[in-house]
């Protein structure tokens, strides 16, 4: 399950970075998805030519993985609680 929460959040942060900078929406995936494919694909293929892409997008994934596991620590957290 980390595998999938791993991928989501590297997508997460990648979708995040595509909205806020590139300022792509998502009815543009449907409208012109060659070239939001191309934005998305494009660091992943030259990483030397996108550090500041990768980087922003590195650091969205780490606070979608730091907020999910601060859920997961207050979910059972709680669920401790109410177990004593």
């Amino acid at each position: 399950s980390w595998l999938f929460v791993l991928a989501a959040s590297g997508l997460g942060g990648l979708g995040v970075y595509m909205g806020r900078v590139l300022r792509w929406n998502s009815w543009d995936v449907l409208i012109e998805p060659r070239a939001v494919l191309a934005d998305a694909i494009g660091p992943l293929l030259n990483p030397r030519g996108h550090v500041p892409p990768l980087a922003l997008s590195a650091v969205f994934t780490a606070v979608l993985l730091i907020c999910y596991a601060m859920y997961l620590a207050a979910y059972h957290g709680g669920r401790m609680q109410e177990e004593r």
